[in-house]
């Protein structure tokens, strides 16, 4: 692996994204809006590239959409971004709370966060050497389940023991 990255050759120059930061525009708590207007993907809310957020929120904005459209037109828009906001929300909390943990990163870090962060770092110390946690957190990271899911009571005993050998091999 090492062989084939010191002989690799760019394929193109390197891209920047300009947007590092994550934006949601909250229709859902406009008062009025104009009539026939939907919002969709990135015009909705926007994710650091880093957590590659984007794609996945904008597929299921496009679930909530069709499901809102199968109830009928009337009142399509609030009802549209009143059920996205809580599709949404899932993401946004996750990326938010990744972003500080980054020091560097401007803003208030409640205890929730912290205690949150505290717990991925451990999540992801434990996944290096165990492959049904890397696994759990990918579908996490990739929206295919709830991040709750990395708090089940397995997935939390796994935690654990990783982070009990790491510190009794450190000891040894």
């Amino acid at each position: 692996m090492l062989a084939a990255a010191r002989c690799a050759q760019p394929l193109a120059d390197v891209a920047q994204y300009r947007f590092r930061s994550n934006r949601w525009r909250r229709y859902d708590k406009l008062t009025a809006l104009p009539d026939g207007l939907i919002v969709i993907g990135d015009a909705l809310c926007n994710f650091n590239p880093l957590y590659g957020q984007g794609m996945s929120v904008a597929a299921i904005e496009a679930l909530v959409l069709r499901d809102c459209l199968s109830q009928g037109r009337a009142g399509l828009g609030p009802r549209y971004f009143c059920h996205s906001a809580r599709q949404i929300g899932v993401a946004w909390r996750a990326a938010v709370s990744s972003d500080l943990a980054l020091p560097q990163i401007p803003g208030k870090r409640s205890a929730s966060i912290r205690l949150t962060n505290a717990y991925l770092d451990r999540v992801l110390a434990a996944a290096e050497v165990d492959p049904a946690l890397i696994q759990q957190f990918l579908l996490s990271l990739n929206m295919i389940e709830p991040p709750s899911r990395l708090l089940r009571p397995a997935v939390v005993a796994r935690v654990i023991n990783a982070s009990r050998r790491r510190t009794a091999d450190s000891h040894a």
